[in-house]
């Protein structure tokens, strides 16, 4: 089970304050019944949640459409993750810190995302991961991971990727679409 999840319909909501520990994933927004977007996920901390990611903005199909075609999504974008603090995620099966999702079955979108000024340390995969799974590449529509912006946060201690495409521990995209992503260094 997610620590927090809004599946959908999230518009600028505020998750602040929370701790969030021992469950699968900790935080998560999607979009299964409605576009997500302007929403700051802020000052939470997330700890100790072994089976998956922690912080996880993920394009989904809609509620009731299990099979392809899937209908179209509505999308996560502009939506801010900052000043978290996030450890020790994922080490069972291997989980991301803050994890940018595209399922690839629809023109999916996760774009336009802030992640910035977090503290992602000692967890399962890479501190921040953007990942789509299918798209163009088996015929389907491109998925939409533009305009993510990483900034200032530190990323230490966390494992690399042994699976599907190897990657280091630092940094990690298992995505074609890495040359969208623009990530700013921070004196």
């Amino acid at each position: 089970m997610d620590g927090l999840s809004t599946p959908g319909l999230a518009v600028n909501s505020i998750v602040s304050g929370n701790l969030v520990k021992g469950n699968a994933n900790g935080i998560l927004i999607s979009d299964e019944t409605g576009e997500s977007r302007g929403n700051l996920v802020i000052h939470n901390i997330s700890k100790d949640n072994p089976l998956e990611c922690d912080i996880v903005l993920a394009c989904h199909p809609p509620s009731g459409h299990a099979t392809l075609p899937f209908a179209s999504h509505f999308g996560v974008h502009h939506n801010t993750v900052a000043d978290n603090v996030s450890a020790e995620h994922g080490l069972q099966k291997g989980g991301a810190r803050v994890a940018l999702f595209t399922d690839g079955q629809d023109a999916s979108r996760t774009s336009d995302n802030v992640i910035i000024r977090n503290k992602l340390t000692g967890n399962g995969l890479g501190g921040v991961t953007l990942h789509t799974h299918v798209g163009s590449n088996f015929g389907l529509p491109a998925d939409n991971i533009d305009g993510n912006m990483i900034i200032g946060n530190l990323i230490s201690g966390n494992l690399a990727d042994q699976a599907d495409t190897a990657t280091p521990a630092a940094w990690e995209s298992t995505s074609t679409a890495v040359r969208a992503v623009r990530q700013f260094a921070v004196p």
